[in-house]
Order: C-alpha cells, then sequence, then structure tokens
C-alpha cells in the first residue's frame, strides 16, 4: 500500500510546480549573489562587472564551484578555501532571502488560476497567463530593488541615487500606461525609500 501511494504520488506530483519553483529560487539567490557585490563594491568606487569574486581576508580568487549561492557557502563550511578565515553568514542569507521573494512572487502571480480556470503551468503553456507573467516579472525587478535598497540602508549608506531613481520613476508610471502592473506595488516601491530614510534618521540620531 504505502509502495502504490509513494509511486501514485512520485507519477501525480506537482513537478512542473516543482520545477519553475526552483528555478525561481535559483534565479533570485543568483540576483542575491549580485545585490552582495553591488552592496560590498559600489561604496568603495569598484566595478560591479570587472573582478571576480575574492576571499575578503586573503584576497585569493573564489573558485566557480565555491561561487554557488547559498550552497558554495555551506560547502565551505563558512570559510575560505585558501586561508580558512571565517566569511560572513551574511552573504548565503542575503542569496537565500532574494531566492524567497522571487519563489513566493512567482508562487502567488504564476501559479494561480487564470480566468478559465486553467492553473499556472497550463495557463502558460496555453498562452493565458502571458501577461501575468510579464507582471511577474516586473514585481520581481520591483521586489529585488527594495531588497537591495534595504541592504545599503541596512549598512547606513545612500541608495545609490542611479538606482533609486529609474525605479522610482518605472513604480510612478508604469501604472499609467499598463495597468495590469497594479497599483499596489507601485506605491509600495515609492514609499520604500522614504521609509528607509525616516528609520535611517532615527536610528543616528542621538
Amino acid at each position: 500500500m504505502l509502495h502504490e501511494t509513494l509511486t501514485d504520488w512520485l507519477i501525480a506530483g506537482p513537478w512542473a510546480e516543482t520545477i519553475l519553483l526552483a528555478f525561481a529560487f535559483a534565479f533570485g539567490s543568483g540576483v542575491g549573489s549580485f545585490l552582495n557585490v553591488v552592496v560590498h563594491r559600489v561604496p568603495q568606487g569598484q566595478s560591479v562587472v570587472f573582478g571576480g569574486s575574492h576571499c575578503p581576508s586573503c584576497g585569493a580568487a573564489i573558485r566557480s564551484r565555491d561561487n554557488v549561492p547559498v550552497f558554495g557557502w555551506l560547502l565551505l563550511r563558512g570559510r575560505c578555501r585558501d586561508c580558512r578565515a571565517p566569511i560572513s553568514s551574511r552573504y548565503p542569507v542575503v542569496e537565500a532571502l532574494a531566492g524567497l521573494i522571487v519563489t513566493a512572487v512567482v508562487a502567488i502571480e504564476v501559479l494561480g488560476s487564470t480566468a478559465s480556470g486553467r492553473r499556472g503551468i497550463d495557463g502558460l503553456l496555453f498562452g493565458e497567463s502571458s501577461e501575468t507573467l510579464a507582471v511577474c516579472v516586473y514585481h520581481c525587478w520591483l521586489a529585488l530593488s527594495v531588497f537591495g535598497w534595504t541592504l545599503f540602508a541596512w549598512d547606513g549608506r545612500d541608495i545609490p541615487p542611479r538606482w533609486l531613481w529609474p525605479t522610482v520613476v518605472a513604480a510612478a508610471l508604469v501604472p499609467w500606461i499598463w495597468p495590469a502592473a497594479g497599483w499596489a506595488t507601485g506605491v509600495a516601491t515609492l514609499l520604500v525609500p522614504l521609509v528607509l530614510k525616516g528609520v535611517g534618521h532615527c536610528v543616528r540620531c542621538p
């Protein structure tokens, strides 16, 4: 009986949805890895494009197999492969949180039912969720931008204007041009810089 139940579950399991969510997490954690680079290098005036990842203690280059988001840090047990110096747990935490953000947005917006009652994956295959997918990508961009801003604020630094203002303008204008994008996320994105600024001011006050 147990064998039959397990077999039925393996056959009928939501594998398409599972694969999509796994891909969403992998993509989001990859963006989280990039956010770690941005938050670390931009305040120092360093390029985020050129120069590979390296150990903050000995400067040794991080090998490709060790640079996999979240899992690379776990496999190294939080230490540099060369000098064995500890590497901050903030790196995998940021990567995991970014992955969870994208996964949550995809699960909520893509895997729901379409107007005709099809499930998310079927909706994508039948072309009924194409706009939903586009909206999901837009919302992921806003959510990850807000997450990146929060990291800068957490470190007590100002959000880079070249990142802040294009996103703010897009959040304000896109819902006018594309109503499907929705006003709620745009308004929330517009409020976040004000909230971060206010919280930062309160924290810095004696």
